[in-house]
Order: C-alpha cells, then sequence, then structure tokens
C-alpha cells in the first residue's frame, strides 16, 4: 500500500472530521470529566478513515483534544486544519460540538496522574497558544513549535506544563508522526472513561 499518497491527503485536512451521517448515540461524561483530561476519538468520516488507515492502530483513534472550563461550561481546546473547521490550528470548542461525531469503541477519556498545579500550568501553555494564534501543522513537523497537528498540540502543552511526554513517536511516510494508541500504555495517564 502507498503510504505517502495518504499522508498528504491527511495533511491537507487534519484530524477533525465532517459530521456525522445519521444521529448517533453519544457518549455519557458530565459527571467524569475534569478540566485537563485527555480526550481521544474515532468518527465516522471519510477524513477519520483515512487517518486511521494511514497510523494502523489497534485502536481506531483519528483526534485529541484536552478539556478546559470556559465560563463554567466543559470546551475543548485542539488543532485542526482550516479546511475543516471555520478556522485553522489551535481552537476552543464547545464540548457538546465535540462529541457530534464519534464511533463507538474509539472513545477514551484519560486523566494525567499530576498534581492541579502542573494541570493549570497544562492548562495555561495551551490557552496561550490558543491566544497566539498557532496554525495547524500540514508539515506535520514535531520540531517546530510554531504549527501544531493534533497529538503534537497535545504532546508539547504537556510536555512545556508539566514535564511528561504523552505519546510514542513512530515513522509513518518518513515522519515522525505521535501516535495515539501509545498514550494507553503510559502511565503517566490513566483511562477513567471508555465509550
Amino acid at each position: 500500500m502507498q503510504m505517502l499518497p495518504l499522508f498528504v491527503c491527511l495533511s491537507s485536512v487534519s484530524c477533525s472530521n465532517e459530521s456525522a451521517e445519521k444521529p448517533q448515540e453519544k457518549p455519557s461524561i458530565d459527571s467524569i470529566i475534569q478540566e485537563g483530561d485527555i480526550i481521544i476519538k474515532c468518527g465516522h468520516g471519510q477524513i477519520s478513515r483515512l487517518i486511521t488507515k494511514t497510523l494502523d492502530e489497534e485502536i481506531d483513534i483519528s483526534h485529541s483534544a484536552i478539556l478546559c472550563k470556559d465560563s463554567n461550561e466543559f470546551a475543548l481546546l485542539h488543532s485542526v486544519s482550516g479546511t475543516l473547521a471555520e478556522t485553522d490550528g489551535v481552537q476552543k470548542i464547545p464540548l457538546k460540538r465535540f462529541l457530534t461525531d464519534v464511533k463507538k469503541g474509539t472513545f477514551f477519556i484519560l486523566r494525567p496522574q499530576i498534581d492541579s498545579i502542573k494541570t493549570q500550568t497544562v492548562l495555561r501553555k495551551a490557552l496561550t497558544k490558543l491566544r497566539q494564534d498557532i496554525a495547524f501543522d500540514h508539515e506535520f513537523n514535531n520540531a517546530d513549535s510554531t504549527a501544531f497537528y493534533c497529538s503534537e498540540f497535545i504532546q508539547f502543552i504537556f510536555d512545556k506544563g508539566a514535564r511528561i511526554s504523552c505519546f510514542e513517536t513512530r515513522n509513518v511516510s518518513k515522519k515522525n508522526i505521535y501516535m495515539f494508541n501509545s498514550i494507553f500504555s503510559n502511565p503517566e495517564f490513566k483511562v477513567v472513561y471508555k465509550w
């Protein structure tokens, strides 16, 4: 299989997904979530299928984000290509909107095993990148923090804010890509919910 054409396609459209074709059951997470939790998921759309096919991980995951509070409501900070969202790069969206396209069996909430001070530092790093209007990383270059793809953003804020790593990398089409499934074996994170 030629990986490069899939990777090129992914770089132009990012990790986010088009809306589900029909109403789907949604995870019930209100009593579980906390600021600083990481949510990883896979959607039903074509882009999610391309990402999961390209990454070829055991559990299909195509996107990651971090939970934060926004006027007492939960929101998510993540990085998405402008080809799929209203804006390009690091952005904040309501949690309810994020949950509109979730493929059952691929939705996880992971809690970092850090104290509240480090959690707030991580969130401040994420909000700083939001205010800086950081673009989506179409080059998938982990060495450059002037643009982020979704898992690169999560990796960066936890590295800078708490000095912990979230994901391991694997070479995919000559790029070192942060692999979603690697967080499941990371002792710094605990799965607190799966749907």
